[in-house]
């Protein structure tokens, strides 16, 4: 018995030999960072909004969900979580939901992002009006407080991640650097914990697509202004990482390929770019990768493909009944959906990701631990049979191969 015990700490040490107690903040480069939501709400949450933010449209009714998938909330502290009330799993006993505005829910993530070797995040700033007036913005100013103090408490790293879709194009680059402005200026940036590339903070923004509609506000001019701002010396300089399109290197419009050549890093969004196997399963189109991967290598360009366990918005955007539209749903594939994806980043070399997201689990993306039992009476799915924390621990698996410069085996090495 005594040299079980012993066997399995040695096994145990080996698993986590390699993820280093606090990352280096000076580059990016090789480094695996979440998508990072943090926007689920509760009534009564201590937050600026109180409602069933991202939780329901409206009143808490199964037929209100805007979720598809349901978060194992055993682990986190019993403050954070509210009782909704008439919903009920099978054996009767209540359903709770947690509220991302809690410090304890942020510290138990960072936690969790530190024992399954995730460096850090992006986080996700929707709401940059810097109306004082709007709740849900002071809620973000709360959040990143929070993140902060979680990322340097667990050694991980942060950047804020601006996401201006929906915002109105004529205000979009001020509201940009105007928060930008305030970040600095509150010194959160020059912590050990922000994210750093070449000597300067980073600041990630999407919207870099290329996309002629009203939810994109960023147009090439725009873009342009915005690359130049954080290029010009100064005290706000910052090292930009842009969130294009997957189908990027491919639009013809001159003005987007010019501006697209000042980038010095990528993020291709490729969530719901959904491709077809040789038995007819969703998995993702990884199509565009290697040439993705070639032409900003000539360029001397940072590129970050991104990684996602499965994706589904069946609630969320109302197509339950829509077989056009659920013809879009990428089932989990009990892991292998996230794994050929890990496979294909290293098999072209790629070592930077952008696991996309953390916690979203109103477009079905989420990594962090999904609940077990069966949902399906409240329209909600589980995880399919397998462990809570399953798609954590093939992110630390696959990052365990590259930190060691080993190739990735086409098959899952791991059993749940």
């Amino acid at each position: 018995m005594k040299k079980i015990i012993i066997l399995a700490l040695c096994v145990c040490t080996n698993l986590f030999a390699q993820i280093p107690e606090k990352v280096s903040n000076q580059t990016i480069q090789g480094l695996w960072i979440t998508g990072y939501q943090a926007w689920f709400r509760t009534p009564n949450d201590g937050g600026q909004s109180p409602s069933w933010h991202h939780y329901f449209h409206g009143a808490p009714k199964v037929e209100n969900w805007t979720m598809d998938y349901w978060a194992d909330v055993s682990e986190y502290p019993e403050d954070s979580l509210t009782i909704i009330p008439d919903m009920y799993f099978e054996d009767g006993t209540p359903v709770y939901a947690y509220a991302s505005i809690h410090p304890k829910v942020i510290d138990t993530h960072f936690k969790w992002m530190k024992e399954y070797d995730i460096d850090g995040v992006w986080l996700q700033y929707f709401t940059i009006s810097n109306n004082a007036q709007n709740r849900e913005n002071k809620n973000r100013e709360e959040i990143i407080k929070m993140v902060a103090q979680a990322a340097a408490k667990y050694g991980r790293l942060w950047s804020i991640s601006y996401d201006p879709a929906s915002h109105d194009a004529a205000t979009v680059y001020d509201d940009i650097i105007s928060h930008w402005k305030h970040l600095v200026d509150s010194g959160l940036t020059a912590q050990d914990c922000y994210m750093n590339e070449q000597g300067l903070p980073v600041v990630q923004i999407w919207s870099f697509s290329g996309i002629q509609n009203p939810w994109i506000p960023i147009n090439a001019e725009i873009g342009n202004k915005l690359i130049n701002f954080f290029n010009q010396e100064g005290k706000y300089k910052a090292f930009l990482v842009a969130g294009v399109n997957w189908d990027w290197g491919s639009i013809k419009d001159q003005e987007y390929q010019d501006m697209y050549a000042k980038l010095k890093a990528v993020i291709p969004w490729n969530v719901g770019n959904i491709a077809r196997n040789e038995k007819q399963e969703a998995m993702s189109s990884m199509s565009f990768w290697r040439s993705d991967f070639e032409r900003t290598e000539g360029r001397g360009t940072i590129w970050i493909p991104t990684v996602y366990p499965g994706f589904s918005w069946e609630n969320l955007q109302r197509v339950r009944n829509n077989p056009e539209s659920a013809a879009n749903i990428a089932g989990r594939r009990k892991g292998e959906y996230l794994w050929e994806q890990l496979y294909k980043c290293s098999e072209i070399g790629a070592t930077s990701l952008c696991l996309s997201m953390f916690d979203e689990v109103d477009e079905g993306t989420a990594f962090f631990k999904i609940e077990t039992r069966d949902m399906s009476h409240l329209n909600l799915k589980n995880s399919d049979g397998m462990p809570a924390d399953w798609w954590l621990r093939l992110v630390r698996e696959a990052h365990k191969y590259q930190r060691e410069g080993k190739p990735l085996p086409k098959e899952i090495p791991i059993k749940p």
